[in-house]
């Protein structure tokens, strides 16, 4: 189950926690999609992390810290104490691992907002099937991504002259650079089965 905001079941939980918050979730189109957004700014609804979204003193912080420029991106209303914007209860499902069950891949959403969980099986398959097991795929798995990425700025925004992984990675992390093109990837790939 993806624990991202377009996720009908995650929506409905987020409104269900902040029934006075008209803004708790919103609908636009962002870029060149529609999306729900939380606060006008996540796209994922759970998180370890990202404790503005969890804590008043520290979406407070957080606001103090922006000038008047960034005005805008003002948390209001604060996240109240026991019932944070975020929930860092992740939906765990658990079964044995099976005859036939050959590899598990934990990813962020930067991962996740890229690939659907078919093409990420897909991609480790093929990945498998030209490194071997033993390949270092985690890594060879964000570079394939890295370069989706890349392929999608090199149509909507040729300007940047971004057509590879490596020309991403050129760029400054941060918001004054490759932040604000695409989001952090984090990636672990366990192998089950080699047979």
């Amino acid at each position: 189950m993806d624990h991202n905001i377009k996720t009908d079941t995650e929506r409905h939980r987020i409104r269900e926690t902040h029934p006075d918050d008209k803004d708790v979730v919103i609908e636009r189109w962002d870029e060149f999609e529609y999306a729900w957004l939380l606060k006008g700014r996540a796209r994922f609804s759970r998180s370890i992390g990202d404790v503005i979204f969890k804590d008043p003193d520290q979406a407070e912080f957080y606001n103090t810290c922006l000038n008047e420029a960034d005005a805008h991106r003002r948390m209001s209303p604060l996240p109240k104490t026991g019932a944070p914007y975020l929930s860092n209860k992740a939906e765990v499902t658990s079964r044995k691992i099976a005859k036939g069950d050959f590899f598990m891949v934990l990813g962020c959403d930067g991962l996740w907002d890229e690939m659907s969980s078919d093409q990420v099986i897909s991609v480790v398959q093929c990945m498998i099937a030209k490194y071997g097991w033993h390949a270092n795929l985690a890594q060879k798995l964000v570079e394939f991504v890295l370069n989706k990425v890349a392929q999608k700025l090199a149509v909507e925004e040729p300007e940047l002259e971004i057509f590879d992984s490596d020309d991403l990675k050129s760029l400054p992390p941060g918001s004054d650079g490759r932040r604000d093109l695409h989001d952090d990837i984090t990636i672990v790939v366990l192998i089950f089965d080699q047979r």
